[in-house]
């Protein structure tokens, strides 16, 4: 069934049906076989870290317009069926334990 690329054009659309499952097969038993580590390595960071431009904008946009939440995209999702409190909470804290910007906190001095 392996044509030679240059007959690509030339095949029925169930041969190259047959051909792209046969290569997406293979790509997925690849997958499959790899051992994937997604342990995370802590950063070694100073106790305090500059912030960034870009905080500093929010924290300026923040202090002339106090409680206006520009930077903030809201959305709402109504969700039925039982809620799995474990479920939800060991998720959240995968969550931020994965991004540091969720552990980020802000100090005036």
């Amino acid at each position: 069934m392996s044509k030679d690329p240059k007959h690509i054009a030339e095949l029925s659309l169930e041969e190259k049906r047959a051909i792209l499952a046969q290569l997406l097969q293979k790509k997925m038993n690849n997958a499959e076989n790899r051992q994937f580590n997604l342990q995370l390595a802590a950063i070694s960071r100073p106790k305090d870290v500059p912030s960034s431009f870009a905080q500093e904008r929010i924290w300026l946009l923040d202090q002339l317009s106090p409680g206006n939440h520009f930077y903030n995209i809201s959305l709402t999702l109504r969700l039925d069926g039982p809620l799995y409190i474990a479920a939800l909470e060991k998720s959240l804290n995968a969550l931020v334990h994965r991004h540091e910007a969720l552990r980020t906190t802000f100090t005036m001095a």
